[in-house]
């Protein structure tokens, strides 16, 4: 009766070997994994069509096409808008998110930046930069990267993990970003190595909180970025193996191995022609190179048929599972 009232998910019979029964630290398991996450995720949304098409739709249905404005809603004493002084104030912003940013950046690119940092990096990092620009205030994006996942020490009195200075009760206080890589100098900030501490009320750190006392943000692509490699793995290979079957007919078997008569001329000529056209002479040994590949295999050409070299049988690989089709099995794997 008591194994009845356990719960099910604790049990661990054989088949749930491969299934954690201990669960580290949140903080912990970022320290040790978070460059391998950032890394693999910065690849999909450099390289995989489907995690590009899904920051394209991050920015489409989130920013739309004129980003986010400020939008003023001053009221009179006597409870009417106050438009002149909204207008004001939403033309100065305009104006001020041409350049608000200090390598140039406008406010809507710097929106696009900081929206697809969460999925690929799961952090945003910048810094407030007063009296610099035009208007006198201006903010620099940070890559996340450089706060420094690897420090940990221990400075004043307070606790250094992954490069997130915090108090006793977990309040960032100050960041220590790699100097080498940010561009900045010592002056007002202290130095200590090739860390540069900057004070927290100059840092903005922004990440989704999924645990407490989470130090460090992950990207949002870390759930289904294993799934989406295999699924590009998986079309390369079917687009391979569609390619193969459309241009290989079939086999010539011959019992010395050797190419059906004829044939291996007309590849060799088919070579010549090839370079020929592409201003390059052959020598004497590389035609011999060639004539000898040729009269026992062949490249595989649409329509082209294969020479198997004597003793050699050809086999094909043939399985039922997994027997499905392969528009479904892509939907699947998105879904």
């Amino acid at each position: 009766r008591e194994a009845r009232r356990s719960f099910d998910a604790a049990e661990t019979p054989a088949w749930t070997d491969s299934w954690p029964t201990h669960a580290a630290n949140i903080n912990e398991d970022l320290a040790r994994q978070l460059p391998t996450l950032r890394a693999r995720a910065r690849s999909l949304a450099r390289n995989n069509e489907w995690a590009i098409r899904y920051l394209i739709q991050l920015d489409d249905n989130i920013l739309g096409e004129a980003g986010l404005r400020l939008q003023m809603r001053l009221m009179r004493r006597d409870d009417t808008p106050d438009e002149d002084t909204n207008n004001r104030f939403e033309e100065a912003f305009a104006l001020w998110g041409n350049d608000c940013e200090v390598s140039g950046m406008s406010w809507r690119e710097v929106e696009t930046h900081a929206l697809a940092s969460l999925p690929q990096d799961g952090e945003i990092l910048y810094r407030l930069r007063p009296g610099s620009g035009p208007f006198g205030f201006q903010i620099q994006l940070l890559d996340p990267a450089l706060l420094d996942v690897n420090l940990h020490r221990e400075w004043s009195g307070n606790r250094i993990r992954m490069g997130v200075e915090i108090t006793d009760d977990g309040r960032p206080v100050a960041y220590w970003l790699l100097m080498n890589k940010t561009g900045d100098l010592p002056s007002d900030l202290v130095t200590v190595g090739r860390h540069v501490r900057i004070p927290a009320e100059q840092i903005r750190h922004r990440f989704l909180r999924r645990e407490v006392g989470q130090v460090r943000g992950y990207p949002w692509l870390a759930g289904g970025a294993r799934r989406l490699w295999l699924l590009q793995d998986f079309e390369e290979a079917a687009a391979v193996a569609s390619s193969n079957a459309a241009k290989r007919q079939g086999f010539f078997v011959t019992k010395d191995g050797e190419a059906p008569r004829g044939f291996a001329d007309t590849i060799v000529s088919s070579a010549l022609e090839s370079a020929k056209a592409a201003g390059k002479v052959l020598t004497p040994d590389e035609i011999q190179a060639i004539t000898a590949a040729a009269e026992k295999y062949s490249t595989t050409v649409p329509g082209q048929f294969d020479t198997l070299p004597q003793g050699t049988e050809f086999q094909k690989f043939e399985t039922s599972w997994p027997n499905i089709d392969a528009g479904e099995h892509v939907k699947q794997h998105l879904r």
